[in-house]
């Protein structure tokens, strides 16, 4: 990367913490004005000495939603914001320009846990998770990353589509240009889907 970087300077490369599987101590480590210094000290440290130009960090997810094994409170709400203002603090006391980011829902029970738009004001940008939206935990076959909510589906399950997904964190207050929409490079089947409706909203195996 560094290599990369020497024959490309205008190319920025950022360091990605947590995502799915590697979310467990987040709330741990963004309890306490210490822990949260602490950890972003050593984040910040590996940035500087390896050449990065940031930090996105990926919290899978506070207060709830991510694994099972995730620890999680209800005041990582709170301290999700607090965490990212001590990234910023950190990155900017380090010199200017380095860049803040994170991964972030697009679900309405994981965005409801995060502190909007407060949460967004040290960022740079948010790197918007509007994939797997359905997969083989959804009551019926959808497109895993959604524009718009099928005909067929209600409640929650209607809102589980980039475009209300984008909608909830503009209304939130969080200003457009900090919004990033994440779109899959990859895709998801269904098995033994009928031909009805071109298998959309239909039950599978």
């Amino acid at each position: 990367l560094q290599a990369l970087k020497l024959a490309h300077p205008d190319l920025e490369v950022l360091l990605s913490v947590g995502g799915w599987t590697l979310s467990t101590y987040f709330s741990d480590a963004a309890l306490t004005e210490a822990s949260r210094a602490a950890f972003v000290a050593s984040c910040v440290a590996f940035v500087v000495d390896y050449g990065f130009d940031g930090l996105d960090i990926d919290w899978e997810y506070p207060v709830g939603g991510g694994l099972a094994t995730n620890i999680v409170r209800p005041e990582d709400k709170a301290n999700y914001t607090l965490l990212l203002q001590e990234f910023r603090d950190q990155l900017d006391a380090v010199g200017p320009g380095y860049r803040l980011t994170i991964a972030a829902p697009a679900g309405p029970s994981t965005i409801e846990n995060m502190d909007l738009p407060d949460l967004a004001e040290p960022l740079d940008w948010i790197n918007l998770m509007a994939y797997d939206l359905n997969g083989s935990w959804s009551p019926l076959t959808g497109f895993q990353a959604a524009l718009y909510p099928l005909p067929t589906q209600t409640g929650d399950e209607a809102l589980l589509n980039a475009d209300a997904a984008v909608q909830t964190y503009l209304a939130a207050g969080v200003p457009p240009e900090k919004v990033v929409l994440g779109l899959p490079f990859y895709g998801r089947g269904f098995a033994a889907v009928g031909a009805t409706n071109n298998g959309l909203g239909q039950s599978f195996s």
